[in-house]
This record gives structure tokens, C-alpha cells and sequence, in this order.
């Protein structure tokens, strides 16, 4: 006979979110009161105190979020927030990877090919996939000793079982600091991308989404998957669509296949999309990969970073055109292609805060509007973008 469900111990339970209704909370002297439990013989709620920051009002609804023995309080809040439109209406291509993990290229004439290196964001995940391996060595060691005194019906020690506790908190510890240092550093870096590509007058973005079915589907080795499975390519996408939207700009993933191997200038990549597997395999392209990262483009031999060709077949898709020449004439062409700027992401949000005065700042949430931009936007793009 099937035995009935049991209610499962937080032990067991990775995560999970409850919603609070208005009656269960209330809001007094900026502080958000959350009624937990009622307590029949006292008649009195048990409740906790949450000082709210000044700017969270008008609350409508409160979730509480468990996650690896750690309660998360997500407060929902109304804000009257300005709508934002583009001040201009170039488009932009972005091909994600794991060492240059932007390549941003754009219809901008006046802007060069940039490339954002994730050097800091590689470092993070290898050094964490080291410490997990080590602690997750340890539990299974553990484990199987605890098991091996059973299985020998010998009385395990207590220490063993505090051992073993203690290390599955600080594995669980190890997850949650990952997860908050990404969601920092990846909040910190589309925020400044986000507000880049709006004062450079973008109106739509294409990024690739191809990087994200390899992952769902790899079986690579242990040292690839250290440098590329663990790398939060979906949640650099979600929270750079979310910033766009403050600004007006419009993201679109789109499909990515053969544009690192097409060449941009002389392929047309929406033709070798669109042909069937055997016959694509035959195709003569006339692009060639001579090294990593590096692209020869047979008709002019002339070699390009292969993930700038990319980023610009990307744009080509985006924006339905055959031909970039449509968009820039050849000099402007080969010096977008042969010049690019490569810049880490720390430094990246470094150059964009140095050159954003602070002052036309007005903050409301968690939403950062920059009012003098609306009226010119161009003063404030760093020179080092800026094709002399």
C-alpha cells in the first residue's frame, strides 16, 4: 500500500516562496511588521520588524523566500516611475561567450566594436568549482564512513554526524555566497551596459541565445564545464532585458548558429541558416577559423576577431539586411572591424561611473535615472568608445 504524503523538513528543501496576503502584514512607522503565527492562549501574533529604506512605499504584497537555510523577505512596492523613450534609433548586436562574455557592435557610426572580457567572472567560477569539489569530496567521504559503521552494525560517533552537518552547511553557504556574488556583480554591470546602450541612442538590442541550448545539452569535461556550465548566461540575459525596459530599448534573442564561421562582409548568413544540414556541410564559406578567436576572410585576405564577425552576423540577422554595407561605408566598415576596444567588466562600470556625473541621479527603488541624458546623451559616452 502507497503510504500518504508527510510534510518535508527544511533539511530537505533546497527552495521555496510563500506569499503573504494584506493581512498579514502591516506597515508602522516605516517599519514592515510581518504576522507569523497566532498564538491562541496569548491571543497575540508573533511577529517580526523590518525597517523599510525611506524610498519603499505603498507596499501591496510581501513573499518570504527560503534558500539553503537562509529566509529572504522580498517586499512588492508601487512606484510612479517616468517612461523613458530611446533618443535614437540605432540597433545593437551582442554574441555571448566565455572569454570575451560580451561583443557588442553596433549601426552607431561613431561607436567602435567593443568586447567586455568576463576574465573576473571566470576566475570567481573556477576558484568556486575548486572549493565545491573539495567540500563535496569531503561529505561523500564522510558518508560513505557513516554507512560503513551501520552496515557493520558499529556505533557511529556523534562527531561524525556534527562532521558531517557542518559540512553541508558550509557547502550550502558556499552555493549562496556564488549566487549573491553573481547577482551583485551581473545587477552592477547590465545596469551600466543598459544605460550605455541608451546614450548611445539605441532603440532595439540582438542578443544570441545559441550559448544557452549548448549548455542545456554539453557533456563536456570537468575543466570545460568549470569554465562554461556554471557561467549565469541566462540571468545576464533576464536582468539585461529587465534594465532595458527602463530606458525603452527593446531585446530580442535571436539564433546564432554559423555566424562565427560566416564571414560579414562576403556570406550571407540568413541564405546558410536557411539551407538544409548536408548542403550547408559542403558550402564553401568565405570565412576561415585560422586560430582561436581569430577569423581570415578569404576575398579580402584580411583577419578579424572572430566574436566582433560574429556580433556583426548577429546584427545582420537582427536587423534583416544582407549586407553591412547598407549600414557603413567600407573604411568606416574595416575600422569597426579591425579595431576593437577590450575592456574587463570591472573597468567597464568603472569608465561609465567616472564619466556619469552623480548629481543628475534620482533614485527610485532600485531604479537608477539619469534626467540629463534625455537632453543630449552623446556628451557623456567615453572618448575610448568613440571611433577618432
Amino acid at each position: 500500500m502507497p503510504k500518504p504524503p508527510k510534510v518535508k523538513k527544511l533539511k530537505n528543501i533546497d527552495k521555496f516562496t510563500f506569499e503573504l496576503n494584506k493581512k498579514s502584514f502591516e506597515v508602522n512607522n516605516n517599519y514592515l511588521i510581518l504576522k507569523l503565527r497566532y498564538n491562541s492562549k496569548t491571543k497575540k501574533w508573533k511577529k517580526i520588524k523590518i525597517k523599510l529604506p525611506p524610498y519603499v512605499k505603498n507596499i501591496t504584497s510581501v513573499r518570504i523566500t527560503y534558500y539553503l537555510g537562509l529566509f529572504y523577505v522580498d517586499i512588492v512596492n508601487e512606484v510612479y516611475i517616468e517612461e523613458l523613450k530611446p533618443i535614437g534609433n540605432y540597433k545593437a548586436g551582442i554574441d555571448l561567450n566565455v572569454n570575451n562574455f560580451v561583443v557588442l557592435t553596433s549601426t552607431n557610426p561613431l561607436l567602435k566594436s567593443l568586447i567586455i572580457s568576463g576574465g573576473e567572472l571566470k576566475a570567481f567560477n573556477q576558484w568556486w568549482n575548486k572549493l565545491k569539489s573539495k567540500i563535496q569530496s569531503k561529505i561523500d567521504l564522510t558518508k560513505n564512513h557513516i554507512e560503513k559503521l551501520k552496515s557493520e552494525r558499529k556505533e557511529v560517533p556523534k562527531k561524525l554526524y556534527l562532521k558531517l552537518k557542518s559540512l553541508i552547511r558550509r557547502f550550502r553557504l558556499l552555493c549562496i555566497h556564488r549566487k549573491q556574488w553573481f547577482d551583485n556583480h551581473l545587477h552592477r554591470f547590465t545596469k551600466y551596459l543598459a544605460l550605455f546602450l541608451f546614450i548611445t541612442g539605441h532603440d532595439k538590442v540582438f542578443v544570441s541565445n545559441n550559448i544557452l541550448r549548448a549548455k542545456n545539452r554539453c557533456n563536456l569535461s570537468s575543466k570545460a564545464n568549470e569554465r562554461f556550465v556554471y557561467l549565469p548566461f541566462r540571468v545576464f540575459i533576464d536582468k539585461l532585458a529587465y534594465k532595458l525596459k527602463w530606458f525603452g530599448i527593446v531585446l530580442i534573442e535571436v539564433d546564432e548558429s554559423w555566424t562565427s564561421k560566416s564571414s560579414c562582409i562576403s556570406d550571407d548568413i540568413h541564405k546558410i541558416q536557411n539551407l538544409v544540414d548536408k548542403v550547408r556541410n559542403k558550402l564553401s564559406l568565405c570565412g576561415e577559423r585560422i586560430k582561436r578567436g581569430l577569423l581570415l576572410v578569404k576575398k579580402l585576405n584580411k583577419v578579424f576577431n572572430a566574436d566582433v564577425n560574429a556580433s556583426y552576423n548577429i546584427l545582420k540577422i537582427g536587423c534583416r539586411i544582407k549586407d553591412l554595407s547598407k549600414l557603413f561605408n567600407q573604411k568606416l566598415l574595416m575600422k569597426k572591424l579591425c579595431n576593437p576596444i577590450k575592456v574587463r567588466v570591472f573597468k567597464f562600470i568603472e569608465i561609465l561611473q567616472s564619466v556619469i556625473p552623480e548629481s543628475p541621479v534620482v533614485r527610485a527603488g532600485d531604479r537608477v535615472i539619469v534626467k540629463s541624458l534625455l537632453c543630449g546623451g552623446n556628451g557623456f559616452i567615453p572618448e575610448c568608445f568613440i571611433i577618432q
